[in-house]
C-alpha cells in the first residue's frame, strides 16, 4: 500500500477531494471540479469552489478514478454493452490544466488511474422457460487507491485548474443514457458516471522547497 505521507515535512496532512460527474449519451470529454459544485452531496462532491480556497499552495500527491458502477452488466433491452463501457473508459485519457488553461500539466492515459488490471468477465446464468438458460456478461472493475504522481506537482495560491477525461476522436463516444442506466436500475443506481479524488496537502512555500528536495534526493538514491 502507497504511504502518501512518506515524505512530507513535519506538521503536514493528505485529505482528498473529490468530485463525481454522470456520464451519459454521447460524450466528447467529460469535466471534473467546475468553479462552483452546485448541490453538493458529500458522497459524491465534497470541495467547495476551483480554485481550492487557502492562503497556501497544494501539493497534489496523487490521483483516483473510481467509476459509480463496479459491476456492469448487459443488458440488451436498455442498451447496456458492459465489454462496450469498460473498453471506452479505458481507450480515454485524462488532461489537468492549470493558470486558466495556459499551462498543461498532466496527459496520461485513464488506465493509470483506475484499476483495469483485474476486470474480470464472469457469465451469470439466468433461469428461462425457453431456452433452459440465457448467459447475460457482467464485467467488475477492481476499486483502487491513488496513483502516487511522479514529479513534484501543486497549485499556487488561488490558481484555477481544469480536469478532463478525454475521448479518442472528434466524433467521441457514446455511453448508455442516463434513462437506459435507470430504467436497468444496476446494483442499485440509475446512473453512471465517474469519481475524480486528488490527494491533496497545503504547504508554505519553505515547505514545497523542503518537499521537493527530498522527493530529489530520493530519485537520487
Amino acid at each position: 500500500m502507497w504511504k502518501a505521507n512518506s515524505y512530507l515535512p513535519a506538521g503536514v496532512s493528505v485529505y482528498p477531494r473529490y468530485d463525481t460527474q454522470v456520464i451519459s449519451g454521447s460524450v466528447t470529454e467529460v469535466s471534473f471540479f467546475p468553479s462552483s459544485p452546485g448541490s453538493r452531496k458529500d458522497a459524491d462532491t465534497n470541495y467547495i469552489a476551483n480554485p481550492f480556497p487557502g492562503n497556501k499552495n497544494i501539493v497534489l500527491l496523487g490521483i483516483a478514478l473510481q467509476p459509480l458502477l463496479t459491476v456492469i452488466k448487459d443488458d440488451s433491452a436498455n442498451n447496456i454493452d458492459a465489454v462496450s463501457v469498460v473498453n471506452t473508459l479505458f481507450d480515454s485519457v485524462i488532461r489537468l490544466n492549470a493558470n486558466g488553461g495556459r499551462e498543461q500539466k498532466i496527459l496520461d492515459p485513464t488506465m493509470n488511474y483506475m484499476n483495469f488490471a483485474n476486470t474480470g468477465n464472469s457469465i451469470a446464468m439466468m433461469a428461462n422457460t425457453a431456452p433452459a438458460y440465457v448467459s447475460l456478461s457482467q464485467l467488475v472493475i477492481q476499486s483502487t487507491g491513488p496513483r502516487q504522481l511522479q514529479n513534484q506537482f501543486f497549485f499556487n495560491k488561488q490558481e484555477s485548474f481544469e480536469f478532463k477525461m478525454e475521448f479518442p476522436g472528434q466524433a467521441g463516444v457514446t455511453f448508455p443514457a442516463t434513462a437506459d442506466w435507470g430504467n436497468s436500475a444496476q446494483n442499485g443506481r440509475g446512473e453512471f458516471g465517474v469519481k475524480a479524488i486528488f490527494y491533496c496537502a497545503d504547504m508554505t512555500n519553505g515547505q514545497v522547497e523542503a518537499y521537493n528536495s527530498k522527493l530529489q534526493a530520493a530519485s537520487l538514491s
